[in-house]
């Protein structure tokens, strides 16, 4: 159990648990439309396991459990534990306008193969949530962050009520709505979510990616006001390695791990600046224009 869980505090009681999750539901549903115009650094570390031992690993033929992230809120039904190593690094702008993220246009390709995560801003804590809210919802725990104590909720989504969805690619893009669960870390005083974990449930042979996310949020000041964003995200997925010539006939499907890390940096506001000229002013701008720079060759 993390250190900073108050364990020996007791649970608010059923009809504050309720207040709690109705004030995180309405903090969710508000969160997009009270952000303003951003632009952020969204870097991405890729981490995955060894092909050569993945496919020793299937031969093998060993079945186990792996925890991930010190959180049993992670854990993914796997064979045995393989450590992984990291392979590469991909840094791209977020632009968060008009209550949406808008797709990236530049920054360095991103090639992962994987889960990432994905609605960081806003879209996950409404589908969660609002899942959530028609499923089942248990307390947790206190946790303290920082001068915080943060309510933790356990919920757990049967795949009939998820909206929660899971791309993957298998000889094409596969989508799915697994069943899951996940804990979601609430700040009692104003339902500002500080943290939210989704592991998905796959059925084989119907859903072979295993995969959890975990999303952590706090204060950054943009403009003159504190707004609660995105600082950390982690992905963590299992899925079957397409056959190959470097993936030779095994007892089991070889299982490959992969994990991608995501900071979210360099929060800036995403705003035009103008400025109304004098007449006279504007008369020695027609009169004297800046000097424009040539396109590069």
């Amino acid at each position: 159990m993390p250190a900073s869980v108050l364990a020996d505090d007791p649970p608010p009681g059923v009809p504050a648990e309720g207040k709690i999750f109705a004030a995180a539901l309405e903090y969710a549903t508000r969160t997009i439309h009270s952000l303003p115009n951003f632009l952020a650094t969204r870097q991405t570390q890729h981490f995955e396991a060894s092909l050569d031992r993945v496919i020793e690993q299937a031969r093998n033929a060993a079945g186990s459990t792996i925890q991930s992230l010190g959180t049993p809120s992670l854990s993914i039904e796997s064979v045995n534990y393989l450590p992984l190593h990291f392979t590469e690094k991909s840094s791209a702008i977020v632009t968060y306008r008009d209550g949406r993220e808008v797709p990236a246009s530049h920054g360095t390709a991103h090639r992962y193969l994987g889960l990432t995560t994905e609605g960081e801003f806003g879209p996950i804590l409404t589908v969660v949530l609002g899942d959530a809210m028609h499923s089942s919802i248990v307390w947790g725990y206190w946790q303290q962050n920082g001068d915080t104590r943060l309510a933790v909720f356990r919920y757990q989504v049967p795949a009939e009520k998820s909206h929660y969805l899971v791309e993957y690619r298998e000889s094409g893009l596969v989508r799915s709505y697994p069943a899951y669960h996940g804990e979601i870390a609430v700040d009692p005083a104003t339902g500002s979510i500080f943290r939210i974990s989704v592991v998905s449930e796959p059925v084989m042979p119907f859903e072979p990616v295993a995969s959890g996310i975990l999303v952590e949020y706090s204060s950054v000041i943009l403009g003159d006001r504190a707004y609660i964003v995105p600082l950390h995200g982690v992905a963590l997925s299992k899925v079957p390695v397409l056959p190959g010539p470097e993936t030779p006939p095994t007892a089991v499907t070889p299982m490959q791990i992969r994990l991608n890390d995501v900071a979210f940096t360099r929060y800036r506001l995403f705003r035009a600046e103008t400025r109304i000229l004098s007449t006279e002013e504007s008369q020695r701008l027609r009169n004297n224009p800046p000097a424009s720079t040539p396109p590069p060759q």
